[in-house]
Order: structure tokens, then C-alpha cells, then sequence
């Protein structure tokens, strides 16, 4: 570990100097004068936010005040990054999401469904994952949906085990390790990640996502992919597990713990179905997603609603969320300002143009897959490396939404090892698994995902207007 750190600080230091003496250094045709530096700052960002030696919102200040130091971008230009609209629908869907877990809504969701497992250990594998992805329309950070789950879960698998029904726990914990990063890019609003790709689609390529539109394109992927997973854990890795019956006596006492539901359960669920319709309808009121977000959040202080305090708002914000997103935005306009866009360009229609379609997205999944297990954050990631791969598509045939979105999608995928992200080391530090299956599920459901994705993209997404070219 300490070798690690060692070689880490060396390389951030060289990165350093190297950046320090950039601009001297002679600049590759097609690259503007600010090229290099540009580069050898978004390189010294993807190693900060890699290895989390900073604050993720530490490495966004430093990115932004790098950019206008070396005059690559204004500083009020940079800084202007903050007050995008995507940030305000980000900050009103965690606020709102504080409201729902005020409430015994979520709990109250999870005990109805596993009863209607009827002690069905398929069932229960089944609703858990119809929950967890039911649950992403209300709360927007893939952590918290795990948190919610697990002292739910663990009940479960307690009462199972006082029954002689083992080994549940070697399921249920990487299913809800899993699905909840899956249900994350299915919403359009399911993690801070895929929102800013959102704006980052509308602020390189000029397209503006919709709510349903969104969701016809990705809810598919994400649900065949788990319906697969789902099978396969079933009927081939766990099937004498299946076969058991289990006594649901534990669901029935907590869910009569919750009583009766309660007006300010009903006051949420009417909110986000108002909330829905405005999204769904935006073609039509004309209101962005952020502002029917920030709309329907006020409306949790008003007299007689009063969910949440201010001081309740406040705290359930990460605030350093902001500053990943204004630096993520900033490596897209630096990108573009240095020139260094037309270079990727140029490179791209040199190497890759006589490369068929699907080898190039298969090289470029699997170098995701592999660049991943260095971010501990899918946010992260697809800040720093988004803006690049989008760039670079427009030097090739390929569609560059097409390929952003598959892009986003492999930049999700995190499965395989359980200190790959904070959420893996949370539920694999519960020791209901242990490293090889947590590695044998991730596998399983990593070609998954990769099959499905490819073949909805090649065959599914241009029915619905998402060509390749």
C-alpha cells in the first residue's frame, strides 16, 4: 500500500512538472498552442480522482483553477459551470430523495413485494431487484439506494438462516451491490453520472434528452440484463438454494411495525407522480427537467406539507458534487478551445476509419471496463473521459451520441471487484461473500450487460431513431 502511494506521488509530481514546462514543449500538428497543457491537465485529473488522494471536489477546484491559469478557459467561464441548470435537477432529486427516506415509503415498498414472494426464494431474488430499480425513480444516488436496502436485507437473511435456509446472503448482498448501478443509467435521473452526461450531450452535440425518450432507449438494457442475471444465479449457479421454501413471519412483523400508511407517504407519491407527468410532457408546458424539479421540491416546505426542514435539505446535498460536474464541463470546453477536439479528430480518422464499427465500440467497452477499475466513482469517470470519447467520435462515421451512450454504459460497469467502488466495499465488507464469488457474479453479470448493450445498440437503438451513423 505504501509502495503504491509511493509511486503514485511520483507520478503526480512528474505530471506536475511536465505541466509546469508544457507550454514549451513543441505541439502536435492539428493541436492548438494550448494543447499539450490541456492534456497534461485532464491526465493529472484522471489520476487524482483515481486514486481519491484528494476530495473528488478538490480535484474539480483544481482542474478549474488550472484551465484559467494557463489561459485556456476564463476563470468566469470555468467558474459559470457551476450555475448549469443539470446541477439544480441534481440538487432537487437528492432533496426530494431525503424526503422519501423521512418517510417508511421505501420500507413499506420492499415488505409488500418480498410478501408477495410468498416465501419463494426466486420470488424474493426477483421483487428485490423490481424494488431496487422502482426505488431509482425516487432516490438518485446509487449509494444511498444500498444503504436503504442492506438493514432491510439483513433481516431478511437473519430470519432465513434461524430457518436453515444458508447461503442467501451470497445472493442477495452483490444483487443489491449490482442493480442498483444497472437501474443508475436506465433513469435519465438514476445518479449523478448519467445527468451529466445528459447536459453533456446538449452542451458538445447539441441534443436534448427526454424523460420517456430516455428511458425507451436504456430501461430495456438494464432490464433484460437483470432478468438474465436473475436466471442464471437461479437456475444455474444457485438451484438447490431455489428449491426451499421460507416462513415470511419476520416481513409480517416488520411491515406491521410501520402502521398504517401515512399522509405525508401519500403527499410524496402524489408529488412524484405530478413530477413524472411534467417530465414526460415537457414538449408540451415547455419546463426543463430542472425547472418541474425545482418546482415540485419547493413544494415539500409549504405549511401543512412540511416534510423536510431546511436544515434537513441542506444536509442531504454533497455539495462537492457541483464542483466534479463544473470540472467536467470545463474539460469539455478546454478540449474544444485548445483544439485538441480537431486532434482526436484527425487521429481517429487515421486509425480508425478502416476499422469495421463493431470492433471499434468492442476495443472501446473493454478499455472502459479496464480504465474503471482505477475510479472508485462512476460520476468521476464519465467526467473526465466522456468529453474525450465524444470528441474523438466526431473525427469517425460513427454517430457520437451513439457512441457517448455506449460509452456511458461501460462506464458503469464495476463488478468484478469489490474494492472498485465505495458501494462494492460496502456490501463486501458485510462478509456474506466472499472475493471469488463476489468476482464470479461480477463476471457473469459484466458479459451480460456487454452482450445486451451491443446488441441493443446495433439492433434495438436505430428502430428508435439512435443510428449508428
Amino acid at each position: 500500500m505504501k509502495d503504491t502511494m509511493k509511486l503514485t506521488t511520483i507520478l503526480i509530481v512528474v505530471i506536475i512538472i511536465t505541466l509546469g514546462f508544457s507550454p514549451l514543449f513543441p505541439v502536435p500538428e492539428g493541436m492548438g498552442e494550448k494543447g499539450l497543457t490541456t492534456v497534461f491537465i485532464i491526465f493529472l485529473g484522471i489520476v487524482l480522482w483515481s486514486t481519491n488522494i484528494l476530495p473528488s471536489a478538490i480535484t474539480g477546484m483544481v482542474l478549474i483553477v488550472l484551465f484559467s491559469g494557463f489561459r485556456i478557459i476564463p476563470f468566469s467561464e470555468a467558474t459559470a459551470n457551476l450555475g448549469k441548470e443539470i446541477i439544480w435537477l441534481l440538487v432537487s432529486m437528492l432533496i426530494m430523495s431525503k424526503a422519501v427516506e423521512k418517510t417508511a415509503l421505501p420500507k413499506r415498498m420492499a415488505y409488500n413485494m418480498f410478501l408477495m414472494a410468498g416465501g419463494n426464494i426466486r420470488l424474493i431474488l426477483l421483487f428485490l431487484i423490481v424494488f431496487l430499480f422502482l426505488i431509482t425513480f425516487f432516490i438518485p444516488n446509487i449509494i444511498g439506494r444500498i444503504m436503504l436496502i442492506i438493514p432491510i436485507c439483513i433481516g431478511l437473511i437473519n430470519s432465513m438462516e434461524k430457518q436453515n435456509i444458508n447461503d442467501l446472503g451470497k445472493i442477495i448482498i452483490p444483487t443489491i451491490t449490482f442493480v442498483p448501478v444497472i437501474s443508475a443509467f436506465s433513469i435519465i435521473t438514476g445518479s449523478g453520472g448519467t445527468l451529466y452526461a445528459v447536459d453533456l450531450f446538449e452542451s458538445l452535440l447539441g441534443y436534448n434528452w427526454g424523460y420517456l425518450e430516455w428511458l425507451i432507449a436504456m430501461m430495456p438494457i438494464g432490464l433484460i440484463t437483470v432478468i438474465i442475471y436473475w436466471l442464471i444465479v437461479v437456475f444455474l449457479i444457485f438451484p438447490s438454494l431455489m428449491k426451499t421454501k421460507a416462513n415470511m413471519d419476520y416481513i409480517y412483523e416488520e411491515k406491521s411495525k410501520l402502521g398504517k400508511v401515512t399522509s405525508q407517504e401519500i403527499i410524496i407519491i402524489i408529488i412524484y407522480i405530478i413530477l413524472l407527468a411534467l417530465w414526460i410532457t415537457k414538449e408540451i408546458h415547455g419546463f426543463s427537467l430542472a425547472m418541474s424539479a425545482v418546482l415540485m421540491v419547493s413544494t415539500l416546505f409549504f405549511p401543512r406539507i412540511n416534510i423536510l426542514t431546511w436544515k434537513e435539505a441542506i444536509n442531504s446535498v454533497e455539495w462537492g458534487i457541483p464542483f466534479v460536474f463544473a470540472a467536467g464541463f470545463s474539460i469539455a470546453q478546454a478540449l474544444n478551445y485548445s483544439e485538441v477536439t480537431n486532434w482526436l479528430s484527425v487521429l481517429a480518422s487515421k486509425y480508425l476509419s478502416d476499422l469495421p464499427t463493431f470492433t471499434t465500440v468492442v476495443i472501446l467497452i473493454l478499455a472502459l471496463v479496464l480504465l474503471r477499475l482505477g475510479f472508485v466513482n462512476n460520476t468521476m469517470m464519465i467526467a473526465a473521459i466522456m468529453p474525450i470519447i465524444i470528441s474523438f467520435a466526431s473525427g469517425t462515421t460513427i454517430n457520437p451520441l451513439w457512441l457517448g451512450m455506449m460509452s456511458l454504459i461501460g462506464s458503469c460497469v464495476c463488478f468484478m471487484l469489490p474494492m472498485q467502488t465505495i458501494s462494492n466495499m460496502a456490501t463486501f465488507s458485510l462478509g456474506y461473500h466472499n472475493f471469488k464469488e463476489h468476482l464470479l457474479l461480477g463476471i457473469v453479470i459484466t458479459i451480460i450487460l456487454i452482450t445486451v448493450t451491443l446488441i441493443s445498440a446495433f439492433y434495438y437503438w436505430p428502430l428508435i431513431g439512435l443510428g449508428v451513423y
